[in-house]
């Protein structure tokens, strides 16, 4: 992409949302700003917006959406997509990134009754999560897990009658961290969006993690 004398721009598009792009990297100068949808003067549908020079931790990232439009302003790059989230899923190393539903800032209405998000790591990371927003409304429910080799480290499901305390992370150490959202098939959905992170940890770290909640858990009925 060159936009050392004006902005430059693609898009992507997947029908229903059901496909999603995979942003690896970015390489060069300048800016790229990502919206779900088409470029907007307020940018009230901008996911995400990238310094090139200094994007690296925070990819590869998953987008979503019907469509993706990538914009360059300000430099030249290379910008390096995947159909499909396979490197984005599986995670090697330490990643700052954000999870969103396919219908997120688009204001369609997507035919589906469950959303779902699974990311798996090699070796042992400490996920957290921050719920940032989430539409709950008419029977939409968002579960939240974080699990080490298929056992629970996390399990919290929101509903309009258990809602979440927005802006506070959750956290857990394990291989795995899976997003479910759950609405009526043709309802209108706001969807959701979470800031993450994961950081790998040692082996060791995660027994003394793991035996500090034991300790808790026994001693918890003594107070």
């Amino acid at each position: 992409m060159d936009a050392s004398k004006q902005a430059s721009a693609f898009s992507t598009y997947s029908p229903y949302g059901f496909a999603y792009d995979c942003l690896l990297n970015i390489t060069g100068t300048g800016t790229l700003d990502v919206y779900y949808g088409g470029i907007t003067e307020s940018k009230s549908n901008l996911i995400a917006s990238y310094s090139v020079s200094t994007a690296a931790p925070n990819l590869p990232q998953l987008l979503r959406g019907v469509v993706r439009t990538y914009v360059l302003t300000g430099g030249i790059a290379t910008v390096n997509i995947k159909r499909y989230g396979y490197f984005c899923n599986h995670i090697d190393k330490n990643m700052n990134g954000f999870i969103t539903s396919r219908e997120y800032k688009t204001n369609l209405t997507l035919p589906y009754s469950q959303d779902s998000l699974y990311y798996y790591s090699k070796g042992l990371f400490n996920y957290t999560l921050n719920l940032q927003t989430v539409d709950l409304s008419q029977n939409k429910s968002l579960q939240l897990t974080i699990t080490n080799n298929k056992t629970n480290v996390l399990n919290v499901v929101y509903n309009s009658s258990n809602p979440p305390m927005l802006n506070t992370v959750l956290s857990g150490v394990g291989n795995e961290m899976d997003v479910f959202y759950k609405a009526d098939y043709d309802s209108k959905k706001g969807g959701f969006y979470i800031d993450f992170t994961a950081t790998k940890v040692k082996a060791s770290a995660a027994k003394t993690y793991g035996l500090l909640v034991i300790f808790a858990i026994l001693w918890a009925p003594f107070f």
